[in-house]
Protein backbone atom coordinates (compact mmCIF):
# COMPACT_ATOMS: atom_id res chain seq x y z
CA UNK A 1 0.00 0.00 0.00
CA UNK A 2 1.20 3.39 -1.07
CA UNK A 3 2.38 5.50 2.06
CA UNK A 4 0.70 9.23 2.28
CA UNK A 5 4.12 11.13 1.12
CA UNK A 6 4.47 9.32 -1.86
CA UNK A 7 0.95 10.19 -3.27
CA UNK A 8 1.24 13.55 -1.80
CA UNK A 9 -0.38 15.56 -4.30
CA UNK A 10 2.40 18.80 -4.29
CA UNK A 11 4.69 18.33 -7.78
CA UNK A 12 8.37 19.09 -6.20
CA UNK A 13 9.67 20.17 -3.23
CA UNK A 14 12.64 22.69 -3.33
CA UNK A 15 15.35 22.30 -0.59
CA UNK A 16 17.15 25.42 0.32
CA UNK A 17 19.88 25.18 -2.10
CA UNK A 18 16.76 24.84 -4.99
CA UNK A 19 17.24 21.10 -5.72
CA UNK A 20 13.57 19.43 -6.51
CA UNK A 21 12.75 16.28 -4.44
CA UNK A 22 9.83 13.84 -6.05
CA UNK A 23 6.90 12.48 -4.64
CA UNK A 24 6.68 9.07 -6.59
CA UNK A 25 3.24 10.32 -7.76
CA UNK A 26 4.71 13.81 -8.68
CA UNK A 27 7.76 11.87 -10.53
CA UNK A 28 5.34 9.43 -11.93
CA UNK A 29 3.15 11.59 -12.99
CA UNK A 30 5.95 14.02 -14.76
CA UNK A 31 7.80 11.64 -16.25
CA UNK A 32 4.60 9.41 -17.65
CA UNK A 33 5.79 5.49 -15.47
CA UNK A 34 2.87 3.93 -13.18
CA UNK A 35 4.35 4.26 -9.70
CA UNK A 36 4.53 0.66 -9.12
CA UNK A 37 7.06 0.52 -12.25
CA UNK A 38 8.99 3.87 -10.88
CA UNK A 39 9.15 2.59 -7.44
CA UNK A 40 10.52 -0.70 -8.79
CA UNK A 41 12.66 0.65 -11.44
CA UNK A 42 14.09 2.57 -8.02
CA UNK A 43 14.70 -0.09 -6.09
CA UNK A 44 16.08 -2.26 -8.46
CA UNK A 45 18.56 0.85 -9.52
CA UNK A 46 19.23 1.25 -5.42
CA UNK A 47 17.90 4.39 -5.19
CA UNK A 48 16.22 5.33 -1.44
CA UNK A 49 13.94 8.19 -0.53
CA UNK A 50 15.19 11.14 1.72
CA UNK A 51 13.10 11.09 5.37
CA UNK A 52 10.35 12.88 3.92
CA UNK A 53 10.10 9.77 1.04
CA UNK A 54 11.31 11.91 -1.56
CA UNK A 55 13.55 11.63 -4.30
CA UNK A 56 16.04 13.15 -6.42
CA UNK A 57 15.70 14.26 -9.84
CA UNK A 58 19.20 12.53 -10.35
CA UNK A 59 17.67 9.51 -8.69
CA UNK A 60 14.66 8.99 -10.71
CA UNK A 61 16.56 9.13 -13.63
CA UNK A 62 18.97 6.70 -12.40
CA UNK A 63 15.67 4.28 -11.65
CA UNK A 64 13.82 4.69 -15.35
CA UNK A 65 17.35 4.78 -17.39
CA UNK A 66 20.02 2.62 -15.12
CA UNK A 67 18.77 -0.81 -16.91
CA UNK A 68 18.70 0.55 -19.96
CA UNK A 69 22.25 2.01 -19.89
CA UNK A 70 23.23 -1.52 -18.81
CA UNK A 71 22.21 -3.12 -21.73
CA UNK A 72 23.58 -0.89 -24.10
CA UNK A 73 27.06 -1.53 -22.96
CA UNK A 74 26.38 -5.18 -22.32
CA UNK A 75 25.43 -5.21 -25.98
CA UNK A 76 28.80 -2.63 -26.73
CA UNK A 77 31.02 -5.15 -25.38
CA UNK A 78 29.46 -7.95 -27.12
CA UNK A 79 29.94 -5.84 -30.20
CA UNK A 80 33.10 -5.21 -29.13
CA UNK A 81 34.25 -8.59 -28.66
CA UNK A 82 32.79 -9.82 -31.56
CA UNK A 83 34.45 -7.30 -33.82
CA UNK A 84 38.25 -7.99 -31.85
CA UNK A 85 37.22 -12.21 -32.46
CA UNK A 86 36.73 -11.75 -36.12
CA UNK A 87 40.14 -9.31 -36.60
CA UNK A 88 42.09 -12.17 -35.14
CA UNK A 89 40.46 -14.87 -37.66
CA UNK A 90 41.11 -12.51 -40.39
CA UNK A 91 44.63 -11.51 -39.15
CA UNK A 92 45.26 -15.66 -38.76
CA UNK A 93 46.29 -15.19 -34.96
CA UNK A 94 43.50 -16.78 -33.46
CA UNK A 95 43.53 -20.84 -32.86
CA UNK A 96 41.08 -22.52 -30.70
CA UNK A 97 42.68 -23.79 -27.42
CA UNK A 98 40.34 -26.98 -26.92
CA UNK A 99 40.81 -27.88 -30.89
CA UNK A 100 44.72 -26.96 -30.62
CA UNK A 101 44.66 -28.87 -27.43
CA UNK A 102 43.08 -32.01 -28.92
CA UNK A 103 45.18 -32.48 -32.47
CA UNK A 104 48.28 -31.99 -30.19
CA UNK A 105 47.41 -34.85 -28.26
CA UNK A 106 46.17 -36.87 -30.60
CA UNK A 107 50.00 -36.30 -32.22
CA UNK A 108 51.80 -37.30 -28.85
CA UNK A 109 49.97 -39.98 -28.70
CA UNK A 110 50.67 -41.32 -31.84
CA UNK A 111 54.10 -40.23 -31.14
CA UNK A 112 53.43 -42.28 -27.75
CA UNK A 113 52.44 -45.64 -29.27
CA UNK A 114 56.27 -45.08 -31.53
CA UNK A 115 58.15 -44.71 -28.33
CA UNK A 116 56.31 -48.25 -26.83
CA UNK A 117 57.08 -50.31 -29.94
CA UNK A 118 60.83 -48.76 -30.17
CA UNK A 119 62.72 -51.61 -28.89
CA UNK A 120 66.09 -49.51 -28.44
CA UNK A 121 64.74 -47.56 -25.77
CA UNK A 122 64.99 -48.80 -22.34
CA UNK A 123 61.76 -48.37 -19.91
CA UNK A 124 62.94 -45.29 -17.92
CA UNK A 125 63.59 -43.62 -21.53
CA UNK A 126 60.18 -43.96 -22.57
CA UNK A 127 58.59 -43.11 -19.45
CA UNK A 128 60.89 -39.99 -19.65
CA UNK A 129 59.97 -38.90 -23.02
CA UNK A 130 55.79 -39.31 -22.24
CA UNK A 131 56.19 -37.54 -19.18
CA UNK A 132 58.07 -34.80 -21.67
CA UNK A 133 54.95 -35.01 -23.96
CA UNK A 134 52.57 -34.94 -21.41
CA UNK A 135 54.43 -31.47 -19.82
CA UNK A 136 52.91 -29.84 -23.60
CA UNK A 137 49.80 -29.36 -22.58
CA UNK A 138 50.52 -27.82 -19.61
CA UNK A 139 52.56 -25.08 -21.63
CA UNK A 140 49.91 -24.70 -24.03
CA UNK A 141 47.71 -23.67 -20.77
CA UNK A 142 50.47 -21.45 -19.82
CA UNK A 143 50.79 -19.81 -23.16
CA UNK A 144 47.12 -18.85 -23.42
CA UNK A 145 46.72 -17.70 -20.01
CA UNK A 146 49.48 -15.24 -21.23
CA UNK A 147 48.57 -14.45 -24.60
CA UNK A 148 44.95 -13.62 -23.07
CA UNK A 149 46.60 -11.20 -20.68
CA UNK A 150 48.60 -9.68 -22.81
CA UNK A 151 45.64 -9.15 -25.30
CA UNK A 152 43.68 -7.66 -22.83
CA UNK A 153 46.63 -5.85 -21.59
CA UNK A 154 47.34 -4.61 -25.03
CA UNK A 155 43.57 -3.62 -25.71
CA UNK A 156 43.57 -1.44 -22.88
CA UNK A 157 46.40 0.55 -23.74
CA UNK A 158 45.36 0.93 -27.66
CA UNK A 159 41.61 0.69 -27.96
CA UNK A 160 40.43 -0.23 -31.74
CA UNK A 161 38.95 2.69 -33.57
CA UNK A 162 36.13 1.86 -34.88
CA UNK A 163 34.39 2.94 -38.25
CA UNK A 164 32.55 6.19 -37.74
CA UNK A 165 32.47 9.79 -38.16
CA UNK A 166 35.80 11.77 -37.85
CA UNK A 167 36.24 14.29 -35.35
CA UNK A 168 37.24 17.77 -36.58
CA UNK A 169 41.03 16.99 -35.37
CA UNK A 170 41.30 13.87 -37.24
CA UNK A 171 39.93 15.93 -40.51
CA UNK A 172 41.99 18.85 -40.19
CA UNK A 173 45.47 16.30 -39.73
CA UNK A 174 44.97 14.74 -43.13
Amino acid sequence: MARKSELAPTHVKLSSNEIPHWSLRAASTSFGVPVETLRRKLSAAGESPDSDNLYLTSQILSGLYSDERTQRLRRITEEADNLALKNAILRGSYLDRCELTEAVQAVFAAIAQIIEGNARLTSEEKSEVKQNLASIKVRIDEVHKAQTHASLKDEMANPVKRPGRKRKAEEDEE
